[in-house]
């Protein structure tokens, strides 16, 4: 699973989204007082930190911009790709990370270059 948060001051910086994605193992979701297990930078040790809900942290991609970095591609192609990175993910590339989310984007949309205008 790809980082998608920021600790800033001592408080965890993540979007509401991303935290609705977290394991309740991992988080306390009481309203008002959120708090989520993270690994602190500074002592690696695990740290339970205070959240602060950001909308600009962890965007994701569009499908359009998906679509640009997977290319013209059929979904056969892309599932293997998407297979292939999962499979040992703490040894992907920053480039590599980016390929496999914009692989999951693209197999649950349609290429919008085929998209009709006018037709919903």
């Amino acid at each position: 699973m790809t980082k998608n948060y920021e600790i800033k001051n001592g408080k965890l910086h993540i979007s509401k989204a991303n935290f609705r994605k977290v394991s309740k193992d991992y988080k306390n979701s009481t309203k008002g007082k959120e708090r989520m297990m993270a690994l602190d930078p500074k002592s690696g040790a695990t740290t339970s930190y205070e959240v602060v809900f950001e909308e600009g942290v962890g965007v994701t991609m569009n499908r359009t911009e998906a679509w640009k970095i997977i290319g013209n591609s059929s979904k056969g192609p892309i599932r293997n790709m998407v297979r292939a990175l999962s499979m040992l993910s703490w040894l992907n590339t920053a480039e590599e990370n980016l390929r496999l989310e914009a692989g999951k984007i693209c197999l649950k949309t349609t290429n919008p270059r085929y998209d009709v205008k006018g037709v919903k």
